[in-house]
């Protein structure tokens, strides 16, 4: 009988005829680090659940996979560790040339020294090559590279119905 109440005062969970729309919240927890994702479990926050595969923390999503604004629009970047390794991660050094270097201390050692997690270079400044040709000269490898995404010229509609670039 209660629970008809409720139901009642919530409308039934169904908008304008459609079907019931649940509780609300997250439908699945996946990490932002590695892609990794489970559907979410009811009565449990997804950030108390630790990735099984980096050990991040989930994060609730409406979507199966995570969304990625990468590659970076502005900046090549080197991935020199995976971020899941750190407790955090910010700039810590930013050279002359505009490169930034981020890092912070590993999980393992919470208290210890900053490590160096990823290279980012201003495309303004490094081409693809350029940016590799400097790693290789401070012989500083890398688990991942990824070139700053292309730039997508926008398109306005004229009166017409034509488009021009603006």
């Amino acid at each position: 009988m209660f629970e008809k109440q409720v139901n009642k005062a919530r409308g039934e969970g169904r908008g304008t005829g459609g079907s019931a729309q649940g509780d609300g919240g997250a439908k699945y927890c996946i990490c932002s680090e590695c892609g990794y994702s489970q559907e979410h479990e009811k009565g449990k926050l997804c950030i108390e659940i630790k990735c099984p595969k980096c050990g991040a923390t989930l994060k609730g999503s409406d979507t199966k996979k995570r969304i990625i604004s990468k590659p970076y629009p502005n900046y090549h970047a080197a991935r020199i560790k995976s971020p899941g390794l750190f407790v955090r991660v910010r700039v810590f050094r930013t050279s002359k040339e505009g490169i930034m270097f981020y890092g912070g201390p590993l999980k393992g050692k919470p208290a210890g020294a900053t490590e160096l997690q990823s290279i980012r270079f201003p495309k303004s400044k490094f081409t693809t090559a350029e940016a590799k040709s400097w790693l290789k000269e401070h012989k500083q490898s890398y688990i991942l590279f990824e070139p700053a995404a292309e730039s997508k010229k926008k398109l306005w509609p004229t009166i017409s119905g034509e488009t021009m670039n603006g």
